[in-house]
């Protein structure tokens, strides 16, 4: 496992978003990692999905590396991420 000083010093040099932790538990903070450009961070949209492709949330980041805490339902969503350069990034999280 990853401790928190690890999560928040570690940027993915990869095209892949990772959410950490994953699972997680509903007083969990995730972080969303993804190594983005400023370019990617101007118009960033965070779109949260549940299993059956009903937006939950939608929320336009401030901060990086973005954090999720407003996810208090178990279960398994698709965070879909839009960036301002048009990119999308998706990756499946599962709250406990």
């Amino acid at each position: 496992g990853c401790d928190s000083i690890m999560i928040c010093s570690f940027i993915p040099k990869t095209e892949e978003l990772i959410l950490l932790p994953n699972p997680a538990n509903k007083e969990d903070k995730v972080m969303l990692l993804y190594n983005f450009t400023e370019e990617d961070k101007t118009g960033l949209v965070v779109e949260i999905y549940n299993t059956v492709g009903l937006k939950i949330m939608s929320i336009e980041p401030t901060r990086f590396p973005i954090e999720l805490r407003e996810i208090k339902t178990s279960g398994s969503y698709v965070v879909r991420i839009v960036t301002g350069t048009g990119k999308v990034l998706t990756a499946k999280l599962v709250i406990m």
